[in-house]
């Protein structure tokens, strides 16, 4: 619960987050633009825990899909998966995407053994 009040005010609340294209307030209006009253005033853990959960899928299959087409060509997630890579094109693909947008900088020279 105290990560979901954490969550709700770094990312939420303050008023930066409305104008900022990629915060978790831009995705609650993406996903859900019917709910964006809630969000702002204090949802509780459960509407939190979901966007999270929604935004991070989303976030990685845009990943996915940056990727794909720029390495492989692909223009849709769809081509990509049916293009039957193997695990091992996949393992290289995922490595990259964790490089390139999840352990940058000093974080991925320290933990580069470990991915």
């Amino acid at each position: 619960m105290a990560c979901a009040d954490a969550l709700w005010h770094c990312f939420i609340y303050p008023l930066v987050a409305h104008d900022d294209e990629m915060s978790l307030l831009h995705d609650v209006a993406q996903l859900c633009p019917k709910e964006t009253g809630i969000y702002m005033t204090k949802p509780g853990f459960c509407h939190i825990h979901q966007l999270v959960s929604h935004a991070s899928i989303c976030w990685h299959l845009d990943c996915w899909h940056i990727l794909a087409s720029q390495k492989n060509g692909f223009d849709n997630l769809e081509d990509f998966t049916c293009s039957k890579l193997t695990l091992e094109d996949l393992k290289v693909l995922a490595k990259e995407i964790i490089c390139t947008y999840v352990a940058t900088g000093q974080f991925h020279h320290m933990c580069h053994d470990c991915v």
